[in-house]
């Protein structure tokens, strides 16, 4: 790519390299190696709103653009949803498949559980975070760890969310009733 090149791609005529209505600056291989070995790896959530604020309606016209507290909460919703598979590498997980894969080893990992909290579905695994975001609905932390899926040591099928954070946490059963979490407690949640 010539600097004339990269001046129009980058600054007066930008494109995005994944553009679905514009191909005129796809990655070449070789060269943008990453980004055409990772895109297809990619969830289709990111895609979306990759492409909705790269494309060239988000990139000329600011106010279609995402907020910042979108790509956040769409990061956050990407760190749900990721978990490490048994060849030590991570992996995305879609929860409505009825089926997941490893997009390292493609090992097939099947049905995963998934833990609703507020508007999130969490992927559940052993060590799997779950933040204040997560559980505080009008507070947007997204560092603060508030609980952690965890084994039982003397059973490691038996698995349970501790609640590491202050705050005394509901659980709604399926039968309607509810059962409160205190700090430091586990509520069991599945036989794996």
């Amino acid at each position: 790519m010539t600097e004339e090149d990269e001046r129009r791609f980058y600054g007066s005529n930008p494109i995005f390299i994944f553009d679905p209505k514009n191909d005129a600056n796809r990655p070449m291989m070789g060269i943008h190696t990453n980004a055409i070995r990772r895109w297809p790896l990619s969830p289709k959530f990111i895609h979306a709103k990759f492409i909705h604020a790269f494309s060239s309606e988000g990139i000329h016209e600011p106010n279609k653009r995402n907020p910042e507290n979108e790509w956040q909460k769409l990061f956050m919703r990407l760190r749900d949803q990721t978990v490490r598979c048994n060849c030590g590498e991570e992996t995305f997980i879609d929860p409505d498949a009825k089926e997941s894969s490893c997009v390292n080893c493609k090992r097939k990992l099947g049905k995963s559980l998934t833990l609703n909290v507020g508007r999130s579905r969490v992927i559940m695994y052993p060590g799997q975070k779950i933040y204040s975001f997560h559980t505080r609905l009008l507070k947007e932390d997204f560092t603060t760890v508030a609980g952690e899926v965890i084994q039982n040591k003397n059973n490691p099928n038996l698995w349970g969310v501790k609640n590491l954070s202050t705050d005394v946490w509901t659980y709604t059963m399926p039968d309607g009733k509810t059962k409160n979490i205190n700090n430091n407690e586990v509520y069991r949640y599945s036989k794996m």
